[in-house]
This record gives C-alpha cells, structure tokens and sequence, in this order.
C-alpha cells in the first residue's frame, strides 16, 4: 500500500479554499474505489507552523510514501525539505513555480500562463491601458513581471500598479491608491484567488472602480 497525505489548510484564514479543496478529493477517492493506494487528508491550519505540525504527522504518524501540498508557498519551502531529508517527495499546491526543485514540484499554474491567456482575451477586446493590484511577495512579484511583459507582447501598457499584504488594511489602501488613478487605466488586472480575490474586488467598487467601466482581470 502507498501511502498519501494530503496537506490542506481546513481551519484558519485559508479554511474555505481548503474545505472546498479536500471535498474535490474526497470526491476523487470515490471515483477511484479501491485501490492500494491509502489517503490522508491533514490540516494545516493555514499557518506555516501548522503546515509542519501536518507534514510531521504525515511522516511519523502515517508513514507518507508522497505528500501533496501544501497550499501556500512559504510553507511548501519547509515541508518539502522535511519531507525530503526523510525521503519522501512532495507535490505542493503553490503556484510559484520559483520554489520547485528535485523532489519538491508544484502542482499549481504558474502565473504567466492564466496572465498570457487574460491579457491576450483583453487585447482583443479593445483594453489597453491595464493597472495590476497584486499580492506582496515571490508570487505578486512574478504575477506583475508576466503582467508587464504580457501587456506589451499584445500592445498594451501597465499604466498603474500597486501591491497589497494579507491583511484588511493594506488591502483597503492599495484598493484606494489604484482607484485614485482610474482616468489612467480601462482594465485592472487582479492576479490573486479565493477570499483575497472577493476582497480586492469588492474595495475597488466600494472605492469607485466601476467594473462596468474599468474590466476586472
């Protein structure tokens, strides 16, 4: 029998993309029916802390012969180094491709081929003028960096640009900068997910960006 664990943040600021994440494979594990293959779903809590509390467990406890996950970067980078010192690989759900290695991959897209596809849909429509609001760190970084050479493959130009940190505030305030420039931009690309992604969206309306007139990406 091969054994997976499957870390997945169930509880914490993550818990809804989690919970929704672990149903999908739940539903998968059904699909499939009996197999020699045995599945562990663990919570990580969405703390980088509860990530390694999980991966430790998934070693220790349930003798992984793979673990997949976890969701968020900066806790890939400390699970999978855990897991490979003791021989196991992972296959994390992080987007940043930057942080894959030999026995540590990533299972998400990285952000170049969603922002390629959207901007490509916006050029042809008509926008050129784009102003990117995106996350702080490794993954913002890369999300703007596709963003502005994806503008000017397709004609466009990044007019404005802000970036925003987990928390309400900063998020508000970024929301409010890029809305104070809306006479410079007619779309707003917005590279994030989940609650994160309702969040900015929602500000940028409260703050007057009207996606009837300025395109949300």
């Amino acid at each position: 029998t091969t054994a997976v664990s499957i870390l997945l943040p169930l509880s914490g600021q993550h818990a809804a993309l989690g919970q929704n994440m672990a149903q999908a494979d739940q539903l998968a594990m059904e699909d499939v029916g009996q197999t020699s293959v045995q599945f562990t779903i663990l919570d990580t809590g969405s703390t980088p802390q509860g990530a390694m509390s999980a991966a430790q467990m998934a070693m220790n406890t349930h003798r992984a012969d793979l673990i997949l996950g976890p969701l968020l970067g900066p806790s890939f980078d400390d699970v999978s180094q855990y897991a490979n010192g003791g021989g196991v690989s992972v296959l994390g759900y992080t987007n940043d491709v930057t942080r894959a290695r030999a026995g540590a991959w990533t299972f998400g897209l990285a952000p170049e081929q969603g922002i390629n596809r959207t901007l490509h849909w916006a050029a042809l429509t008509g926008y050129r003028q784009i102003a990117v609001l995106a996350p702080t760190g490794p993954y913002g970084d890369a999300a703007i960096a596709a963003t502005t050479q994806a503008a000017a493959r397709f004609g466009m130009l990044v007019t404005v640009q802000d970036r925003y940190s987990a928390d309400d505030i900063s998020k508000n305030q970024a929301a409010e900068r890029i809305a104070q420039n809306k006479d410079f931009f007619d779309a707003v690309m917005i590279p994030d997910r989940g609650n994160a992604l309702r969040e900015i969206s929602s500000l940028l309306y409260l703050h007057g960006v009207d996606p009837t007139a300025k395109k949300y990406l």
